[in-house]
Order: structure tokens, then sequence, then C-alpha cells
């Protein structure tokens, strides 16, 4: 006779940083004492493609949300993923060695597809997913450089200038 309300959960809300990264405070669940801490999402370079593949094994529940990882990886996909769906992010063009199993955060609808958000569940995934987005974002400012003065540069110097540049977005947050 009556139907049993239900609500959803409030929706996250994003800022978006003048460095390209995105920063989300996710809502806590009615039942949470205190909110968890933002999470800072890096911004994958466009011309480096990612693989985002769907594993089986299920959703996150809202109350893990404490203990994904306070960084993850923002990309483009193709498809729409949930809220909490089990995902492997992999890295084509760098290798076998390019895959972090993660967590879908969020996922907005754009002109090319779908932004999603990627937190990893553990410290070490994290490390090695930032290691790893530190080299694309390398390698896509190494390509951006070379488009602007027309000529190859040297892996090295380009790599040394990026650091002393950008390092820091990069810190490992407290």
């Amino acid at each position: 006779m009556f139907e049993h309300a239900r609500t959803e959960p409030s929706a996250p809300t994003y800022n978006q940083q003048p460095d390209s990264a995105i920063i989300v405070r996710m809502p806590a669940a009615d039942w949470q004492p205190s909110v968890p801490p933002p999470i800072r999402f890096f911004r994958h370079p466009s011309d480096m493609p990612v693989k985002l593949i769907r594993r089986k094994q299920g959703s996150l529940p809202r109350h893990w949300l404490h203990s994904v990882s306070r960084s993850g990886l923002a990309c483009f996909a193709l498809r729409s993923y949930r809220f909490g769906c089990s995902v492997e992010l992999q890295i084509p063009v760098l290798g076998e060695q390019a895959r972090y199993l993660g967590v879908v955060i969020w996922c907005h609808k754009v002109q090319q597809g779908y932004l999603t958000g990627v937190a990893f569940l553990d410290e070490e995934t994290q490390f090695r997913a930032r290691m790893t987005e530190q080299i694309c974002q390398i390698e896509h400012y190494r390509r951006q450089r070379e488009r602007a003065l027309g000529e190859r540069l040297p892996i090295e110097s380009v790599a040394q200038e990026w650091v002393a540049q950008h390092a820091a977005e990069f810190a490992m947050p407290i």
C-alpha cells in the first residue's frame, strides 16, 4: 500500500583546481560520525590512452570510502561506470606493468564520453599509480614542448624541467 521512500546519497562536490587536479569531497553516509577527507584526482593526459576494465568483484560499499586512497586518477572512458564499481586501470603504452586495481568514485558525462574518477584501495597501488602518472605527465609535456619548438627533445632534460615545475603537485597527501 505504501511505498518505502528511498533516499539517494548526496552527490560528491567537485573543485577544479588550476593545476588540472580535481578535488572531490565525498558525502558521509548517514551513520558515519565524520566526513571522509577529500580525494585528489590527477587528470590523466588524453593523448595517452587508458583502458578501464570492469572487474567481477562487485561494488565497493559506501562505508568503505574511509579506506580508499587519498588520491586517484581522472580519465576519459567510452562508457559509464557506477559508483563503487571495481575496475582495472591499464595504460597500454607503458606495458604490462602499468595495471592498477581501483574503484570508480565518480563518473560524469562529457562530450567525448565519460570523465571517470578512479581511487585505489591500498597505499602501494596508489604509490605505483602516482609514479606511473608522473611518467605519463612528463611524456605529455615532452610532446607539447616538441610541437611548440618543432624539434625532438631529450627526455632527460624535459623530465628535469617538468619535475622542477610540477613535482610538488604529486607530493603524497598527509
